[in-house]
């Protein structure tokens, strides 16, 4: 595994190589929980499946976290939030994902919920733009994807505010 720090760049540290199938690469990621005044979550329906999903995407490099956060709030909603508080990391063995390439990736969550959005509605998108949702935490979300599910409960934003356990699927 090769680190492009040991250059002397000032870089991050970022793996340029997985180790040819030895150790996962690691993919770091924001994860941006929105709420409204009703404490209602916002949460994104996924194109490829069609369940529901929190908003979040990769790290780009250079990008500090809270940028990641700010960027992927904006180009997945169109809103923006003065701050990001930090809730949780999620970087458990449950989070290894194969690739198409056969490498296995470690995915390293960062949840932080969104302060000080921006007032008004969601922003209406074209006919190619993401379907945004408010959904309430005290019923269940019946489609909502696997891996939100994870954050939500790991993060105890579920179980903060459920009195029951989570349906069984």
């Amino acid at each position: 595994m090769t680190n492009s720090n040991q250059e002397g760049d000032g870089s991050m540290g970022w793996i340029t190589e997985s180790g040819a199938g030895l150790e996962p690469s690691i993919t770091a990621e924001a994860c941006v929980l929105v709420f409204d005044d009703k404490r209602r979550l916002l949460l994104k329906k996924q194109p490829d499946s069609g369940d529901w999903g929190t908003i979040r995407g990769s790290l780009e490099r250079g990008e500090s976290l809270e940028e990641a956060a700010g960027r992927e709030l904006y180009a997945n909603t169109g809103l923006t939030a003065k701050a990001f508080k930090f809730v949780g990391l999620l970087s458990e063995e449950d989070t290894l994902r194969s690739c198409q390439d056969g490498e296995e990736s470690l995915r390293m969550t960062v949840v932080f919920e969104a302060m000080e959005v921006e007032t008004g509605r969601v922003p209406a998108y074209e006919d190619a733009g993401p379907e945004l949702r408010y959904f309430s935490l005290h019923e269940p979300i019946l489609d909502i994807h696997p891996y939100s599910e994870r954050v939500l409960k790991k993060t105890e934003y579920l179980s903060r505010w459920h009195p029951f356990d989570w349906y069984e699927r």
